[in-house]
């Protein structure tokens, strides 16, 4: 056994040097600081893995539809056997990671990448067929020069194994039926309301606030019966990348300690498939980070297919979340070599890799330091003529001339980038990119505090007395006041979200008020999962319509003069005088903070120059 090691090692070696000795004087021109070395390009291996709650509905159908799901054809399948962890919990970023941990998950992809099977026997077949499917055309020209062809270039697939990830999706259910629901029982609730605040306008005789009022009613009802009507599927995602630990002295380890084939004693073979199984130290899982989203799909009661929704639906909510976090960690992202001819831009990616109309790519620039590898862009291209590789091998016989890979044109930076050792990589990063779109709906019960002054300002425009009696007093005007808003919120982070608009009217006994409104939302990381118990702060601006009726009074001061006494009296008549329509202001702003008890709702203080208001407010 030991001399096969040694053979294992020697060959190795061998490669390496011959694959060396291969590189044409061109690549192997350097500056001091050795910009522009070439780095294979290797496709990623991803394993996918769900975490359900027991104690949600359809958490079946989701795992049925998640084991079902094809991953990205860019990707390598390297799925481990047990793919569900089912929890009845929510979980943090340490608890996954002990299961994860507990599961030997770090463990199990090894033995995968070596093929290990019940006996302990590995062998290197996975690694050859990847190694030799994955390797850049460039590479695979050099390895054909050689003796050993591509026999040698599949030697090179053990470098795969440090490319290899695993995304754990926590999936919960969310059934956007119930919030139709809720959501048109509260405007059914509203539009009452508004109904008999319309009765007792006209009752009053204030014929202009009673057909508002009757207005709102009709609208907000038929809003109600189209929430009510709403069915659909949703998932909220927190999707967590792993990346596997794996260096020489692993590989290594490997070979020297756990390495079973036909040559290998059954004695050695049993001690060595012992020691492996219980090593529970050695292969781990690197943390790299999290992507939460929520996806989902709404559709009317009456055209509901929920095995397709649901389908879609994960499918869609886990695509993203790879996506997005190949744009947040550059290393889940592959690069890969090009060539020029004819003034264009052609590399070996097409289809496969997931190359659209839309993609842009950098060109990078290595450079070696002391802490490692550094890329800097030095260009940028986009694709002419994409290169459809379904299915095809890069060892097929020919291939250089079947195929020319996929073209990409020139946008902007250094234009000569040919012979230069340069490498191609996806451009994007999530940045603060929005998570997801969510709907508001706020409810608030307001104390109306107008200012005399306020209230003197609106009454000088509408009623000409008011502006003849300089002693005119106005009854104070702080009725209670309901509202109810509907907004929508842009998450582009945690601590911070976009209300591009926001809705809403108050009204009460003689009070009217429609505005809209934009503002930004600052708030603390949640203290819980799922968005429990954040503060938060948020200004906002807008214009506004208000109409009251407001109520003031005068003295009609009759002088009596008493001749027996020969004095002046005064008979004070008080006069009161009721006028409708006063508007106060058209520019709108508040203040408002609170707390979110829950992803779904949130309760919350507000003021403005005309209310102070206690807001309960639902999200969807």
């Amino acid at each position: 056994m030991r001399k096969y090691k040694l053979q294992v090692l020697f060959v190795y070696c061998l490669s390496v040097l011959s694959l060396m000795l291969c590189i044409p004087i061109q690549a192997q021109e350097t500056d001091n600081t050795h910009k522009g070395e070439h780095e294979t390009y290797r496709r990623s291996s991803l394993c996918l893995m769900l975490i359900t709650h027991e104690n949600e509905n359809y958490a079946q159908a989701i795992e049925e539809q998640f084991k079902a799901m094809p991953l990205p054809s860019r990707y390598n399948s390297l799925n481990v056997d047990v793919r569900v962890i089912s929890t009845k919990k929510s979980l943090s970023d340490g608890n996954v990671a002990d299961l994860l941990k507990e599961r030997g998950v770090a463990k199990e992809l090894v033995g995968k990448w070596f093929n290990r099977d019940a006996s302990g026997v590995m062998n290197m077949d996975r690694i050859h067929q990847w190694g030799g499917y994955n390797a850049s055309f460039q590479d695979l020209k050099r390895a054909q020069s050689t003796e050993r062809g591509v026999a040698l270039l599949s030697d090179e697939g053990t470098e795969l194994i440090q490319n290899t990830f695993v995304m754990v999706c926590d999936i919960s259910y969310y059934d956007r039926s119930n919030t139709g629901n809720w959501l048109g029982g509260l405007l059914a609730v509203s539009a009452a309301m508004l109904d008999q605040a319309g009765q007792a306008q006209a009752k009053k005789g204030n014929q202009t606030n009673a057909t508002t009022y009757s207005a709102l009613a009709n609208t907000v009802a038929a809003g109600s019966e189209v929430a009510q009507d709403i069915a659909g599927f949703s998932v909220n995602v927190m999707a967590r990348l792993y990346r596997l630990k794996w260096n020489n002295d692993l590989r290594n380890q490997l070979y020297r300690r756990y390495w079973v084939d036909e040559t290998t004693s059954a004695s050695e073979a049993s001690s060595r498939r012992l020691a492996f199984d219980q090593d529970n130290q050695s292969y781990e899982l690197e943390f790299l980070g999290r992507y939460r989203s929520r996806s989902g799909k709404t559709v009317s009661k009456s055209n509901n297919d929920l095995d397709l929704v649901i389908r879609e639906v994960c499918s869609d909510a886990v695509e993203r979340s790879i996506n997005n976090l190949s744009k947040m960690f550059p290393v889940f992202k592959p690069k890969t070599p090009f060539y020029c001819d004819n003034n264009l831009v052609y590399a070996y990616i097409g289809t496969k890799e997931g190359v659209t109309s839309k993609s842009k790519y950098e060109v990078l620039e290595t450079e070696k330091t002391d802490k490692g590898i550094s890329y800097h862009k030095v260009a940028q291209l986009k694709p002419k003529d994409i290169w459809d590789n379904t299915g095809v091998y890069m060892s097929d016989e020919g291939l250089e001339q079947k195929y020319k890979g996929t073209s990409f044109t020139h946008t902007s930076g250094k234009e000569d980038i040919c012979d230069q050792g340069l490498m191609l990589r996806e451009m994007g990063k999530l940045g603060y990119q929005y998570k997801r779109n969510m709907f508001m709906l706020n409810l608030s019960l307001s104390q109306c505090v107008v200012s005399r002054e306020e209230a003197a300002k609106g009454l000088e425009k509408k009623d000409n007395d008011f502006k003849k009696l300089s002693k005119a007093k106005i009854e104070k005007f702080d009725p209670m006041v309901y509202g109810a808003e509907l907004g929508w919120l842009i998450n582009y982070h945690t601590n911070f979200a976009w209300n591009p608009f926001n809705a809403g009217i108050r009204y009460g006994t003689d009070y009217l008020e429609a505005g809209v409104t934009t503002g930004l939302v600052f708030r603390t990381n949640p203290l819980g999962s799922r968005g429990k118990y954040a503060l938060f702060v948020w200004p906002a601006v807008g214009y506004r319509y208000t109409s009251a009726t407001l109520k003031y009074y005068s003295y009609n001061n009759n002088v009596k003069y008493d001749s027996k006494t020969k004095t002046y009296s005064y008979d004070r008549t008080k006069i009161e005088r009721e006028v409708e329509g006063v508007a106060f202001n058209s520019f709108d702003w508040y203040i408002k903070a609170g707390v979110t008890l829950s992803e779904h709702m949130s309760l919350a203080y507000s003021f403005n120059n005309l209310h102070q208001s206690f807001n309960v407010s639902f999200y969807f």
